[in-house]
């Protein structure tokens, strides 16, 4: 019976230890994850072991830091600088492990750091605002415009710096003053170009408008020394042949004596090429008309056999002294539009000109 109730109670120091061993386990493990000494969790379940990473909640912003185009800081109460990102050490030229731990008033100049420290007081109470020149590590100078805004924490506040280069600003500007200026200088010296353009297309418009202006003139001139040619010439030619008209009508009528049939046909012949003369002169006229849109042309049937007799008829006596045969043949048909005088003139012409040739 006592070996039993040994027994019993060497099992219930053993499930003790091991449950002191197990909490002993579960708090050194509870211990570094506060402590962030553990990277992931491995946890066994129904498919298998599985591993979960922990990650900071500040670990977001400290990447947007990182990655920001301004230099960036996160600063003590005091100024001293506790992060700060690669474009802030860019700018002074320092690597980050060398500016963590320093005061951020060693950034500036001498001269700034007074300022610089006026304010980091004022961000105490809110934020602040100022252009300041840093130090680079090779000794130049750059200007910046500090931003400086308090951060809420435990147990003191703390700052955050945002440094903005102006030096790359005005090297910016000075680039866009300097593309401006030679864009304006293009525009002026097109604005030239354009205005001599239209200058040369304005002497050649000018110049045009005179030449047209003298073709004009001239035109008008020639136009009237042409009506004056034809008026001249028509009175000219109206005066005899009225003469010749009248006389010719004088015969025919039996005024002068009595006419045979022949004399008659060459009176009537006569009477009808001073009539076709009259009707040249009359065309004259009519050509004048011309530039003032007022010539009419009408187109009527005549019989064209009367007029190819009649033209006959009026040479028949000249070729009865040359001693020319002349015969001619006309189809039955009723006529021909046209002009009777112009046909008349043409078939005349022809008859001349085969005299000529007889």
């Amino acid at each position: 019976m006592r070996s039993v109730k040994n027994h019993a109670e060497r099992d219930l120091h053993a499930k003790l230890d091991r449950a002191q061993a197990r909490l002993l386990d579960l708090e050194a493990a509870m211990k570094a994850i506060r402590g962030g000494e553990v990277d992931s969790i491995m946890v066994d379940g129904p498919q298998g072991s599985r591993i979960f990473t922990l990650q900071s909640p500040e670990e977001p912003y400290r990447i947007l830091l990182e990655r920001m185009n301004e230099g960036a800081a996160s600063l003590h109460a005091d100024g001293t600088i506790l992060f700060c990102n690669m474009r802030l050490a860019s700018i002074v030229g320092q690597p980050p492990e060398k500016l963590v731990g320093s005061p951020v008033t060693a950034l500036a100049t001498l001269t700034a750091r007074e300022h610089f420290q006026q304010l980091l007081l004022e961000s105490l109470q809110g934020e602040a605002r100022g252009e300041l020149q840093f130090v680079r590590n090779d000794g130049t100078l750059v200007l910046v415009l500090a931003s400086l805004s308090v951060v809420p924490a435990e147990p003191v506040c703390g700052l955050c710096l945002v440094a903005t280069e102006l030096s790359q600003r005005e090297n910016e500007v000075e680039e866009l003053e300097s593309i401006n200026a030679h864009l304006e200088k293009r525009v002026c010296g097109r604005t030239l170009e354009l205005q001599s353009a239209n200058e040369q297309l304005k002497q050649q418009f000018e110049k045009g408008e005179q030449t047209n202006r003298a073709l004009e003139q001239n035109r008008n001139e020639q136009i009237r020394l042409r009506d004056e040619f034809l008026s001249h010439v028509s009175h000219e030619l109206r005066s005899p042949l009225s003469v010749v008209h009248q006389f010719v009508s004088i015969l025919l009528d039996g005024l002068g004596g009595a006419i045979n049939a022949n004399q008659k046909e060459y009176l009537e012949i006569a009477m009808r090429n001073a009539n076709q003369l009259k009707g040249m002169i009359d065309d004259l006229l009519e050509a004048s008309r011309t530039d003032t849109c007022k010539l009419q042309i009408k187109q009527s049937m005549i019989p064209i056999g009367e007029v190819i007799q009649q033209t006959m008829r009026s040479f028949r006596a000249t070729y009865a002294i040359k001693v020319i045969s002349l015969t001619w043949k006309i189809h039955d048909f009723r006529g021909t539009k046209g002009l009777a005088m112009v046909q008349n003139r043409c078939l005349c012409g022809f008859e001349t000109k085969s005299e000529a040739f007889a």
